[in-house]
């Protein structure tokens, strides 16, 4: 039996976990003017139970290598799939913001149990070879799911409206992670007799020179705190992508307008992780982010000065390129820049300003629509925060040759 065929198996359960987790992420959208017009909530106010459920998320994703020693994998799914779907379930039964809220963040509980961190963390156990792509591809699930489910919630909603719908994404939150309850794997393969993908194989000299700076246990601070602002900074303006058709209804066009431009948002999500990863493994990751943020720019351009549905739909396709950041981007720039000995203990921090920014951008942007009537200053704000997350990713790279490694560091 070819050994590689775990491996693989192992990508297709990852998958499921990045569905799972997207629903609530991605999806929150379509729930946002139904449930707040039919409830009479303000979109800000209705809008914190998202907010609730990435940083709760944040907060329990700072737990997962930690319980990932502790316990078995699989007991740990069975956790994620009853505090994640089961929530989603309830909210179709809540009548008043408390009950949004309180579901919200028990949610974040289950859903940070199987997010970018623990992915991130088996992936680098089980891929030396095609990691960029590999995680690109799993990653890229949360885009397909967004894509694939946003127009059939829609019609869910229309149909069988807001409540059976939320029952309905609960229910298969937890159809996604059975495989992984069902399916043993370990979180090392190792464990397993295996030995991970591409072990031994070196791609480049950039990899010996890579590898013989991280047997050195040579931490760089400076490039520590400086990924870690990148990450927030641009996280902080993903929100936005949650109030497309809200923004699609306040240029005058109709919420079906606005679900498809989230769905095609959701489709550039896709192609732009898989992207980012090629980019990442045939060149490197600076260069894979900057892209990835200029097209961001070009979005948000397009948005301000659209004239049709055909340039809202051009730059939410766009738009997908910010969403690949937070996941697929910072993940690959925290492993080349920091490397993998320190990447279990660094990346859930950043992971958690990435949650915790994510969490409050969807709020502030709804916020900023209740105080101004228009979505005008959520997308100046979303095109300075480009900007300037490109300077800082230009100065780091000029930085890093000109300083070569950084500082030692005890964690």
């Amino acid at each position: 039996m070819n050994k590689n065929k775990k491996h693989w198996l192992v990508v297709a359960i990852l998958c499921g976990f990045t569905a799972c987790f997207s629903i609530p992420i991605n999806l929150s959208g379509v729930f946002l003017s139904p449930v707040a017009t039919d409830l009479g909530f303000q979109r800000g106010d209705f809008s914190f139970h998202a907010t609730l459920t990435l940083f709760i998320c944040a907060i329990s994703s700072l737990c997962v290598p930690h319980l990932m020693e502790k316990f078995r994998l699989k007991y740990i799914l069975i956790v994620a799939a009853v505090l994640s779907g089961v929530p989603n379930i309830m909210m179709g039964f809540a009548q008043h913001l408390w009950e949004f809220n309180l579901w919200g963040g028990i949610r974040g509980i289950g859903v940070g149990l199987i997010s970018t961190v623990p992915v991130a963390i088996i992936l680098n156990h089980w891929f030396h070879k095609y990691h960029g792509v590999v995680m690109s591809l799993v990653l890229s699930f949360s885009g397909v799911t967004g894509a694939v489910l946003t127009p059939i919630f829609t019609q869910f909603i229309f149909q069988f409206g807001w409540r059976n719908t939320y029952f309905i994404s609960g229910a298969f939150m937890i159809l996604l992670l059975l495989p992984g309850i069902l399916i043993p794997f370990k979180i090392n393969p190792v464990l397993e007799g295996l030995e991970p993908l591409g072990m031994g194989e070196v791609h480049s000299k950039d990899s010996v020179t890579h590898a013989s700076h991280v047997s050195k246990n040579v931490f760089n601070r400076k490039m520590f705190i400086a990924v870690t602002v990148v990450a927030i900074l641009h996280t902080a303006i993903t929100g936005l992508g949650q109030h497309l058709p809200g923004f699609s209804e306040s240029t005058g066009y109709s919420s079906e307008i606005g679900a498809m431009m989230l769905a095609v948002a959701m489709i550039g999500n896709i192609f732009f992780k898989l992207s980012v990863g090629a980019i990442s493994d045939r060149l490197n990751a600076v260069v894979a982010n900057l892209l990835m943020i200029a097209c961001g720019l070009l979005s948000v351009i397009l948005f301000m000065i659209q004239t049709g549905p055909t340039l809202l739909f051009v730059g939410a396709f766009f738009f997908g390129a910010t969403l690949a950041i937070p996941t697929v981007g910072i993940s690959l720039l925290t492993k080349e820049l920091l490397g993998n000995v320190y990447f279990n203990k660094v990346f859930p921090l950043i992971s958690f300003g990435l949650a915790t920014s994510g969490a409050l951008s969807i709020s502030l942007v709804g916020y900023l629509f209740d105080l101004s009537g228009s979505y005008t200053p959520a997308l100046l704000l979303t095109a300075g925060i480009n900007i300037l997350t490109i300077l800082l990713l230009l100065m780091m790279t000029v930085k890093t040759k000109k300083e070569g490694t950084g500082e030692t560091l005890s964690l």
